[in-house]
């Protein structure tokens, strides 16, 4: 259905011009309240944070006080993920719970929450992507990045440099997102992977 043109579709946002949300953005919220929905598709060009030069990737989303994550992929770093999830919107709670900021972070997943490898995050602003125009269906390719300071593992912040030193817009990798507001729509509590276990910074 709607991820069918993807590559048609696609734009590539860097890190510069997503910071950019937070104050250039628009405060024109949606119509109603209702529901986002979120197509995870895919992340490319990943760090590795394990000894195989691969990871096992997962994507956390987290909108508000509602989040979702992705299922891991093993051993690979550009994964396909294909799964979507609702986030319900409520106006006046979005208005208190910065609701309009979709939080996205990538993780590599390893034995115990605590274990687990930040990989890059980013934060994609609503208002900013829909603009005046709710009713649209927006893919985008975000670059990941880690404004926050999470990443720990040596060898990861170790590719991270030499990826800047080589010019790459994406030193952290990339992630690929299709968003959609659904206007008076209830969100599936149940719809796509499972609940996020505790963060690991």
């Amino acid at each position: 259905g709607q991820t069918e043109d993807l590559d048609t579709c696609v734009d590539v946002v860097s890190p510069e011009q997503t910071a950019l949300t937070a104050t250039a953005v628009s405060e024109i919220g949606p119509p109603a309240d209702g529901a986002l929905a979120v197509d995870v598709v895919a992340c490319s060009k990943l760090i590795s944070a394990d000894a195989n030069g691969k990871s096992d990737p997962f994507v956390e989303l987290q909108l508000g006080t509602a989040a979702h994550r992705t299922k891991v992929k093993k051993k690979t770093l550009d994964p396909q993920f294909g799964e979507k999830f609702e986030f319900p919107v409520v106006l006046a709670d979005a208005e208190a719970t910065d609701g309009w900021t979709l939080r996205v972070t990538v993780w590599d997943k390893d034995k115990g929450a605590k274990n687990n490898d930040f990989l890059g995050s980013l934060d994609v602003s609503l208002t900013d992507v829909f603009a005046e125009n709710w009713s649209t269906f927006q893919v985008h390719t975000w670059a990941l990045s880690d404004n926050d300071g999470v990443m720990r593992g040596q060898k990861e912040l170790e590719q991270v440099e030499r990826r800047k030193q080589n010019g790459s817009s994406q030193p952290y990798g990339a992630v690929t997102l299709g968003l959609r507001y659904l206007e008076g729509a209830t969100a599936s509590p149940n719809l796509g992977g499972s609940e996020p276990e505790p963060a690991a910074y």
